[in-house]
């Protein structure tokens, strides 16, 4: 056995998943030996072969190194690619298909080159959140503007029928464009006619696809034989998976084999993207009660030390710590940076383990060391601290270089062919277009941080920048893909999750107050609650928690 001294907690998952081929849905929590305990049980499975579905390709390849011979582990695009080319075993993969058929109707004169970004995006969204188009022309080739027309449960393309997740309609095309900022000024209604165009022919030429595809269109085709060549499937991170991935892991989980899930409800915070249902339930509960599956918990956490685990037990009171688990050290540095431990919401934890300096400030460069990670729900105190540390003389990095790369896609796009702008004009150009966004999204009862969040890293970027083109370099320069630990790393809770590190600073931690009247809805509320569980079960060792008022200019 790889796991020496295994818990009750796992004796159970071992015991129920070799008595019974039920689906078993594990509640695993942070830090709980998850991965450990996936690789035991395929272990113990043996010999029937096992298939460990991950959600991305670098966690399928270490999962690769770690698993027993009767197991292999792969994506769900690489599980839905496979699934596509037994329908179509003439298939091609073009990662440009979409950019290529708005480029077609560009040349072709069917769609006015100023909307072609918006298209391919709106084109894009769709089919990410199951919209399948339902209005033929005569010749059943492409589609026409039919805002009002009703929504049949399947459209029928060429020899076989699509199923849609999201309704065809001018409202959910309209929605999907403002919570996505991609509409501008421009209408929906002179949009849709061409999104609805190029979404039909990108299924129509189902023999190309791209990665979208390798979900969308086996998932929503109907009739299609799910061909699942293992004996006991066991799928990742349930929780952050959105409307075409559930629906594409219960078309696996009736396709005969046993069916094993993993998540956590509580690491649950992609709600926006739609891993999550309006009523607050999260994709885990939903694939739970859609299987009607046992539901049994892994609830002790190998990672934390106890004062961290006080604070998560806010948020989930079932966290446990493990047997002579340390105390640790947790430290609070109030809005002057001086460090404190009287805080309203610290009032449950002993006063024992704020241990260090009591004259320390939090504005002292020294106290941020190479490998120290600093987390925020925000990006744009990232950025303010992450200048701070730069200009004195501390090595520092903010993860996400596909964040830094959407930055300067929406920067630019202020910016008009050929111009030379000064930085105050852009700004202002900025500010009047998030103004516009935020009025739409508090009219459809959307969330605005998003929004004003890249208005104020932008803003301060160009600000620290002084000129434009420094302000893109600054973008590609300071944001990276990977963690180095040769410097402070910074990360919104979101990428971090999943992360650990010895010493871990939680900036802003009073961050969004949960009383907030912005929290309209339960998932916002809930999503709230799961960042701050996610931020303070991140550190092995060290947490402090501070704000960026602290670090002035």
């Amino acid at each position: 056995m790889t796991i020496a001294s295994p818990s009750h907690y796992q004796l159970a998952i071992f015991d129920r998943a070799l008595s019974s081929r039920h689906p078993l849905v594990i509640e695993a929590t942070a830090g709980s030996g998850k991965t450990a305990t996936l690789v035991e049980l395929c272990r113990q499975l043996a010999p029937r072969r096992c298939l460990v579905v991950a959600f991305n390709k670098a966690v399928a390849e270490t999962l690769t190194t770690r698993l027993p011979p009767n197991a292999k582990a792969r994506t769900l695009h690489s599980f839905g690619l496979a699934a596509w080319k037994r329908q179509r075993p003439d298939v091609v993969v073009n990662p440009r298909k979409i950019d290529i058929l708005v480029e077609a109707d560009v040349k072709a004169e069917r769609l006015p080159p100023k909307m072609s970004y918006k298209v391919s995006r709106l084109v894009k969204l769709a089919r990410t959140h199951g919209l399948v188009p339902n209005v033929p022309d005569e010749q059943g080739r492409y589609l026409g503007a039919s805002a009002t027309a009703p929504q049949p449960l399947a459209a029928a393309f060429g020899t076989w029928a699509m199923e849609s997740i999201l309704p065809d309609t001018q409202e959910a095309w309209s929605e999907l464009g403002a919570r996505f900022d991609v509409l501008g000024s421009t209408p929906i209604a002179s949009l849709l006619p061409h999104c609805r165009r190029v979404l039909h022919s990108s299924i129509f030429y189902a023999h190309v696809i791209d990665y979208d595809d390798m979900l969308y269109l086996p998932t929503l085709t109907t009739g299609l034989q799910w061909h699942v060549d293992a004996d006991v499937v066991l799928v990742d991170e349930l929780q952050d998976l959105d409307q075409l991935q559930r629906k594409l892991v219960t078309k696996i989980a009736k396709a005969g084999a046993q069916f094993v899930g993993v998540g956590d409800s509580r690491q649950a915070i992609y709600s926006f993207r739609g891993a999550g249902s309006a009523d607050g339930k999260t994709a885990i509960e939903l694939i739970a009660d859609e299987l009607s599956a046992t539901r049994l918990p892994l609830s002790i956490c190998y990672r934390c030390p106890t004062s961290h685990l006080t604070m998560a037990r806010w948020v989930e009171p079932r966290i446990e710590a493990r047997a002579g688990a340390d105390v640790g050290t947790l430290l609070r540095y109030g809005d002057d940076g001086v460090l404190c431990c009287d805080a309203p919401h610290l009032h449950d934890l002993d006063c024992d383990c704020l241990r260090g300096n009591e004259e320390a400030l939090a504005t002292e460069p020294a106290l941020y060391q190479p490998g120290d990670v600093i987390v925020s729900r925000a990006k744009a105190p990232l950025v303010k601290v992450a200048y701070w540390l730069l200009r004195r003389g501390v090595k520092a990095m903010i993860l996400g270089r596909d964040i830094g790369q959407e930055l300067h896609s929406y920067l630019i796009s202020h910016v008009k062919y050929g111009e030379t702008v000064s930085v105050p004009v852009l700004i202002e150009r900025i500010q009047k277009s998030t103004a516009k966004l935020v009025e739409a999204a508090v009219r459809a009862d959307e969330d605005v941080d998003e929004l004003t969040d890249r208005r104020d890293v932008l803003v301060a970027v160009l600000r620290q920048s002084g000129r434009v083109d420094k302000a893109i370099t600054a973008l590609n320069e300071i944001f990276g893909a990977e963690r180095r630990l040769d410097a402070v790393c910074l990360s919104t809770i979101h990428k971090f999750k999943g992360g650990e590190a010895d010493r871990v600073w939680w900036l802003d931690y009073h961050k969004p107050d949960l009383e907030s009247p912005r929290l309209k809805h339960e998932w916002q509320r809930r999503e709230a609650e799961n960042l701050r569980f996610v931020a303070s079960t991140r550190s092995r060792s060290f947490l402090g928690l501070i704000k960026s008022s602290s670090f002035s200019s």
